[in-house]
């Protein structure tokens, strides 16, 4: 079996936290994480997470990188998060640590084929700070350097 598939089977990222306010489970970032960490040491895997701000169109998103090296080979899966610099009660790192935790757990999700459909953030828009955007597909790499920069906003 495919090492990938191997940790996508076994991976369970079971539901750890519960919004009091509207009564439901989710998984966060940190959730998947201490679930997928003692499968990757079994397949001798390595995970790295990276952020970057980037400008689509009038809008500032958070774009999380999500790579699993296995051996030489490096699968990639990205996950978006808009930043609201107006969000109130939170000051700026507030704001930026929310949406990196949001956009990597899509990275995440989009990586490991987790199934969010009957996550809260399928059912209900995303509140206003942080919109989420679905990760992209996974994508085999042959390097690490294989990483390219977003591609330009659309033109109008």
């Amino acid at each position: 079996m495919n090492t990938l598939l191997a940790i996508q089977c076994e991976l369970k990222a079971p539901k750890g936290q519960k919004n009091q306010f509207g009564n439901f489970y989710y998984r966060n970032c940190e959730d998947i994480l201490f679930a997928v960490k003692p499968i990757l040491q079994k397949h001798d895997a390595e995970l790295y997470l990276t952020d970057e701000v980037v400008a689509i169109g009038n809008y500032v998103f958070l774009k999380a990188t999500a790579m699993l090296k296995i051996g030489e080979q490096l699968y990639i899966s990205t996950g978006y998060a808009m930043l609201d610099k107006d969000k109130k009660g939170m000051d700026a790192a507030q704001i930026t640590g929310a949406a990196s935790s949001y956009a990597r757990k899509y990275a995440l999700c989009g990586l490991f084929l987790i199934d969010g459909g009957d996550d809260v953030d399928a059912l209900c828009p995303a509140p206003p700070a942080v919109t989420a955007f679905a990760p992209s597909a996974v994508a085999p790499a042959p390097a690490i350097s294989a990483v390219t920069p977003p591609p330009p906003p659309p033109k109008k």
